[in-house]
């Protein structure tokens, strides 16, 4: 007999998720050399709008990145969310050129650990597309600490997608 009982998805919203893209974003921002901070940003996007986890511009230089606080192999779900997030940062370049006055976009993925990575950098057509695109993964490690909080997050999420 089905279990009728709708998905429960509370937990899918980790506090220890994003303390570690809170990090990540300040790690990155320190290691892209930024004159200014790093900050969430929204497009207006036809009748709709995007957001990316990391924006900035200098003059006309724009980077726009896309953190996955996921820690070991990524699961399908996890997996098509970082190929939207590709997508997404896709279709905000020319966003970015045309609206912003950007001659150069830097697009990055970044992942918490290479396990995760090697979905964009192994051999599969998602490194192929990644690297088309120019979107570029970045790994930045985490604290052992930090690393144990997003497994307990993973573990303690209901995402059976």
């Amino acid at each position: 007999m089905p279990n009728n009982k709708p998905l429960v998805r509370d937990k899918s919203n980790s506090t220890a998720q994003r303390r570690a893209e809170e990090k990540i974003r300040a790690i990155l921002q320190k290691n892209l050399d930024l004159v200014g901070p790093l900050e969430k940003r929204r497009f207006e996007y036809g009748r709709s709008w995007m957001e990316v986890d990391c924006f900035a511009q200098h003059g006309n230089e724009v980077v726009l990145a896309e953190i996955n606080a996921h820690f070991g192999v990524m699961k399908t779900a996890t997996r098509n969310k970082v190929l939207k997030d590709i997508l997404k940062l896709t279709l905000l370049d020319p966003i970015c050129r045309a609206e912003l006055r950007a001659d150069r976009i830097r697009k990055l993925i970044v992942f918490t650990n290479d396990l995760a990575a090697k979905f964009v950098t192994g051999e599969g057509w998602a490194a192929e597309a990644v690297a088309r695109l120019q979107v570029e993964p970045m790994v930045i490690n985490l604290t052992k600490t930090e690393i144990k909080a997003l497994q307990r997050a993973q573990y303690d999420q209901d995402l059976r997608n």
